[in-house]
Formats: C-alpha cells, structure tokens, sequence
C-alpha cells in the first residue's frame, strides 16, 4: 500500500530523476498502467520497475516517511 507521503504525488514526481517506472497501480480493486499526470491516491497499491542503479533512490523515496515521522516525534516530545 501506498506510504502516506506520497498521497497526492504524480506518477511524474515518482519518476523524475530516472531509474524508477511505475508499471502498474491497483486502485480499489481495479489495475490500469498510470500516465505521467496519474496522481496517486490513499490506498493505492504502485509495482514500480527499478534500474539497477537506483536502488538507492527508491529506498530514499521510501525513506521520506521515516523522516517526517521522526521529525513529528521531535517536535511532539
């Protein structure tokens, strides 16, 4: 499912800087290949492609969350 930071991004956000494709999105139990201007949505379940030289970018896609909910904890506590 689709991390929470990501909610409302395009499919172009997702893509840009190379090496990441998104393939396919499941969206409320129906799959369809998203164009560029495809904005994602809650719920959302993306199969993204990934060159093998960017790994790294995807994990720190994924890593955005992990950073925003650490920050919230900081100013929280």
């Amino acid at each position: 499912e689709l991390p929470q930071h990501l909610v409302d991004r395009s499919v172009a956000d997702l893509e840009d800087g190379g090496g990441l494709r998104v393939v396919s999105i499941t969206r409320r139990g129906g799959a369809f290949v998203p164009d560029p201007a495809t904005v994602l949505v809650e719920g959302d379940v993306v199969r993204v492609s990934v060159a093998a030289g960017a790994r790294d970018r995807l994990d720190a896609l994924l890593a955005e969350e992990a950073g925003r909910e650490a920050a919230g904890r900081e100013v929280a506590g």
